[in-house]
């Protein structure tokens, strides 16, 4: 019984001492985009804005440094109808897509709040990392939803699974075992075509002829819709950009209470 004791409390220790350094928790907040159809990344326009929510996991390896690993889910849109400039109201394109991110991150820590009695408890951070994610631009037309994708209305395909480089920024607050945090993060991705607008003008023949009620819908009836005129700019790539808080917990004091009961039922 006392070898097992002991075992049980090896076993226990260095399972606790490892989650200590681990957070779960989750992201709350809005996302939007910059683009073509959204020329300014912290737009105060808030129908650019929607809501978006995750999971975060995140293992501090030392006082300053941890890895993160992140689960996001929102929306970006754009519309020419929202735009200042004259070329683009002239343009009249709009889309809607949804936006699957799973990241992973390495975050530092200006101030040591992860050191073990440090009275620090408030510190700024900055991470970056890799994020891989789905985007799918549709548009309603007429009652029904169109998956611009699929049309290559610039005569492009492009895969709905891209890459992004992550940029964020926050400040992050430690009260006991819960932190709380709010960060704006940008991500820049490799494509330009999350808001499906990129290159140029096609010429209406070039599309199927089972295609051209919906393409003639579609399109604009100004004199900038002319095959090879500019539709986008194909050299500056899109990006989206989550804006909010996280809340997360240590996971190590949920682990210390289980295994406590663990021993005491021994």
């Amino acid at each position: 019984m006392r070898i097992r004791l002991l075992f049980l409390f090896f076993i226990t220790s260095l399972t606790v001492a490892q989650a200590q350094t681990a957070e779960f928790g989750m992201l709350l907040g809005g996302m939007s985009y910059r683009g073509e159809l959204n020329q300014t990344m912290f737009n105060h326009d808030a129908r650019v804005w929607h809501s978006s929510y995750g999971f975060l996991l995140r293992q501090n390896l030392n006082a300053h440094y941890a890895l993160r690993v992140n689960l996001l889910s929102g929306r970006v849109s754009g519309d020419d109808a929202f735009q200042k400039y004259g070329y683009a109201l002239q343009r009249n394109l709009a889309f809607t897509s949804p936006v699957r991110e799973l990241s992973g991150l390495i975050e530092f820590n200006f101030l040591p709040i992860e050191k073990f009695g440090s009275p620090v408890k408030i510190s700024p951070y900055v991470y970056t990392g890799l994020a891989f994610c789905y985007i799918n631009p549709t548009l309603e037309l007429n009652g029904a939803t169109l998956e611009l994708s699929k049309l290559q209305l610039e005569g492009k395909a492009y895969s709905k699974i891209q890459a992004a480089l992550p940029m964020g920024v926050g400040v992050k607050a430690r009260a006991g075992s819960w932190v709380f945090s709010i960060e704006a993060a940008p991500r820049k991705t490799t494509t330009d075509y999350l808001d499906d607008v990129s290159t140029v003008y096609l010429n209406s023949g070039a599309f199927p002829k089972y295609m051209q009620t919906t393409i003639g819908a579609l399109t604009d009836t100004t004199l900038i819709n002319i095959a090879g005129r500019q539709r986008g700019n194909s050299k500056d790539k899109d990006w989206y950009v989550f804006l909010g808080f996280t809340i997360t917990h240590k996971l190590g004091n949920v682990l210390a209470q289980e295994c406590k009961r663990l021993m005491r039922n021994q």
